[in-house]
Order: structure tokens, then sequence, then C-alpha cells
């Protein structure tokens, strides 16, 4: 053996040719370098999922405000031609945030995308009672809002919504809660 292995037990390995050999502590070393790069990598990984997300919920948020304020202009008093130019401009931010695309892809079954579908379309919904009725709707949404939480609901929770919630993937519940959240601060 040549002076720079070391034996150590349950280093040993065979060869294609049958020989014994050891690993070396070289071997030893770059196989854990590249385990914590690996770490390293998928703490990155983590963090932009994160980033995303939030990304996401923020293109909501946009949009929400951008729609709020189109649907206020009639209340504001402005001018025929100032609110033109105000629709205008409001209608070209609007397209120009529904075409940004931010996607953060989860895998899940049949069940859990048509529970997801589900939970969407009730979403939608929501934030269109919430622009045309909202002292009605604020109710809907702390009922949606409670029934995300697991312990220590806060009043009514929608049961109907829960349970198409359950049958979500964990990742999608979250994203739920976090943007019914957002919703609630927008309309407090």
């Amino acid at each position: 053996e040549s002076s720079n292995m070391i034996h150590t037990p349950g280093t040993e390995h065979w060869d294609k040719k049958g020989s014994k050999f050891n690993r070396s502590v070289s071997m030893a070393g770059r196989s854990e370098r590249l385990l914590e790069a690996l770490d390293q990598l998928e703490r990155r990984v983590a963090e932009l999922r994160e980033d995303v997300a939030a990304l996401e919920d923020e293109k909501f948020a946009l949009l929400d405000t951008l729609k709020q304020t189109r649907e206020s202009l009639n209340t504001q008093g402005i001018s025929e031609g100032e609110s033109e130019e105000i629709s205008l401009t409001l209608d070209r931010l609007i397209g120009r945030t529904q075409v940004v695309r931010i996607e953060l892809r989860f895998v899940r079954s049949p069940p859990q995308e048509e529970a997801l579908q589900q939970v969407d379309t009730i979403m939608e919904e929501l934030q269109q009672e919430l622009r045309g009725n909202p002292a009605q709707a604020r109710a809907q949404l702390h009922a949606c809002l409670n029934a995300c939480k697991a312990h220590g609901a806060e009043g009514h929770a929608d049961h109907k919504f829960q349970s198409l919630l359950i049958g979500c993937a964990l990742e999608d519940q979250k994203r739920v809660r976090q943007r019914l959240e957002s919703l609630a601060g927008n309309y407090e």
C-alpha cells in the first residue's frame, strides 16, 4: 500500500478485478466537501422557492390594489377626461402585471389538483365580492381564514372551504392562507 493510504475498518472495497483497496483520506475529504456543497445548494434552492412564493404574493397584491383603484374612480369626483386617462393607465398596469409569469410548481395528485382548482375559484369569487360588497364579504373572508387555522380560530369557519383546503398539497395550503391573510390586511 502507498504511504498516503490509511486503513480504517469498513473502508475496504473491491475493484472490478477482485483486488482489495482502501479508500484514501483524500477521497473521504472530497466526498465530505461535495456533501457540504450539496447542503449549501439545497439551502439556496429553498430560498429561491421562498422568494418566488413572495413574488407571487406581491403580484396578487398589486393586481388587487390596481383593481380596487379602478373601481373607486367613480367615487373620486374626478373629471371625465382625467378619469379616462387614469383608467387607461390602470388598464395598462393591470395588463403588464398579468403577463408576468411567476410559477412555482408542486407535485400534486389529481385529487389535489381538483381541490386546488376549487379553492382558487372560491378565492377569485371572494376577491370579486370584496370589491363589490366589502362589508358582507369580510365575514366570508374571515370564515375562510378561520378554516385555515388548525386551532384557535376566532369565530365561524367555512367547513366546505376547509375540507377543500385539506385536500390540497401542504405547500398550497400555506400559500392560500398567506393570500387570505394578505386580503384581510387590504380590507381591514
